[in-house]
């Protein structure tokens, strides 16, 4: 089991930064436009991109499907890339009903893992559903705009920047 910490800007466009429990930093998020439109666009919420760095190399991309694709339900495609060179391309699907319980699916390779949320007991839950094993699980913040506390209980599925760039992706969506 590994611990880490997330501090989350207001801003969506700064840096938020992943830290291990030693305070090291482990991988940076942020929010991005690549275009005015699309500003204007996730002044609504129609249009979130994220990208993110670690130490190691590897650069995320989080592009947002259009509109006419996704529609209001939320769709984006995952790029990963390790020294300018693609490795890998997933997707993110948001199948959330109400803005205060979360439910995204993130498809990766053969698994799924399906990211919920519980507002009785403050947890959020990170489920690959082939095995129906709970990988990683964490403390919602009673304000979003806080710190996440999360621990990975299971490496082979999913990875430690994972977590908080799907709660990230979640929090700019809502």
């Amino acid at each position: 089991m590994s611990n880490y910490k997330l501090s989350i800007p207001i801003r969506f466009t700064k840096e938020c930064q992943l830290y291990d429990k030693n305070n090291n930093v482990l991988f940076t998020i942020n929010g991005f436009h690549r275009r005015i439109f699309e500003r204007l666009l996730y002044l609504i919420r129609l249009q979130i991109n994220l990208k993110g760095t670690d130490n190691n190399g590897t650069f995320v991309r989080v592009i947002h499907k259009p509109f006419k694709e996704s529609g209001f339900k939320g769709k984006w495609d995952v790029f990963i890339y390790n020294f300018d060179k693609e490795v890998a391309h997933y997707s993110i699907i948001n199948n959330t009903k109400i803005k205060t319980e979360m439910n995204m699916e993130y498809h990766k390779g053969n698994s799924i893992i399906k990211m919920t949320s519980s507002t009785l007991d403050k947890k959020l839950y990170f489920q690959e559903l082939q095995s129906s094993k709970v990988v990683a699980t964490g403390d919602m913040p009673r304000i979003y705009l806080k710190q996440l506390d999360y621990e990975i209980l299971d490496n082979s599925f999913i990875e430690s920047w994972e977590v908080p760039l799907l709660y990230y992706l979640f929090l700019s969506w809502k």
